[in-house]
């Protein structure tokens, strides 16, 4: 089905009774249009275009300047990572185009200190300074575990409303989430309990092996050196950066401000 803006997911999700496997909440299934639908709901019920709703409620309360959502504002800056894919024939990378356009399941283009400033906030309870983004019983809420997912990484991993949270982490519970955007790719994850946050950024797709020995390392950096990491066999696969990722992977441990 072609889908040239959000609303065109309307006819295909308003069928979803007959072809649905499972009832909410009893079985998990990653769907973009889930979000799409729920940025829809938020224009609905805001009256407001929803990208006007995020720089208003969560870009601009903490300073995220160089957090981006339209190409006119991209091709301004100066300093953009230029995405690469891998070529097919050649198996090296490549530069390509930047996927603008996309909607509220996952059109923001940001960096790793703004993103800083967002996971300090989700530590902070909601609050990142003076400035309060979200209550902190929604918070929990979303970080409340609704139905397990099919991978296992830490053994333990289950959805909440956009997190996907784990309390096998060196015993302490994890609070993260990733994707991809086929040139680009991102993951973030918090340690509420150690005020640790991690960040990690690629311009290319996939999801490189460094990202919970990122985390790890910041553990370790906490205090606790020598730990192993609570990882299983199948979840790092040293393949998964490939050489597109050489060189450009960025990533930061932060220690949440309040």
């Amino acid at each position: 089905m072609p889908v040239a803006k959000p609303q065109d997911v309307l006819p295909f999700l308003s069928g979803a009774e007959s072809w649905a496997v499972e009832r909410p909440g009893r079985r998990f299934f990653y769907l973009n249009e889930g979000y799409v639908l729920l940025g829809l709901l938020i224009e609905k019920v805001s009256q407001r275009p929803y990208w006007d709703c995020v720089k208003r409620h969560i870009l601009e309360p903490l300073g995220m300047s160089r957090t981006y959502i339209y190409a006119s504002d991209v091709e301004k800056d100066p300093d953009v990572a230029k995405p690469y894919v891998l070529d097919p024939q050649t198996s090296k990378p490549r530069s390509t185009r930047i996927p603008f356009g996309i909607y509220s399941d996952g059109g923001v283009m940001s960096n790793a200190l703004d993103m800083a400033k967002y996971i300090a906030m989700l530590i902070g309870r909601g609050r990142y300074g003076d400035v309060e983004v979200i209550d902190a019983k929604l918070l929990e809420e979303a970080e409340t575990k609704r139905v397990e997912v099919p991978w296992k990484l830490l053994g333990d991993e289950g959805y909440g409303y956009g997190f996907v949270v784990s309390e096998s982490f060196f015993g302490r519970e994890l609070v993260a989430h990733g994707g991809n955007v086929l040139v680009y790719t991102a993951y973030m994850a918090y340690i509420r309990q150690e005020r640790l946050g991690v960040v990690v950024l690629a311009n290319s797709m996939g999801y490189p092996h460094v990202l919970h020995r990122a985390i790890c390392a910041g553990v370790g950096a906490w205090g606790r050196p020598g730990e192993e990491a609570p990882l299983s066999a199948e979840g790092t696969r040293g393949q998964d950066s490939g050489g597109a990722l050489q060189g450009v992977q960025k990533h930061g441990v932060l220690h949440g401000e309040g």
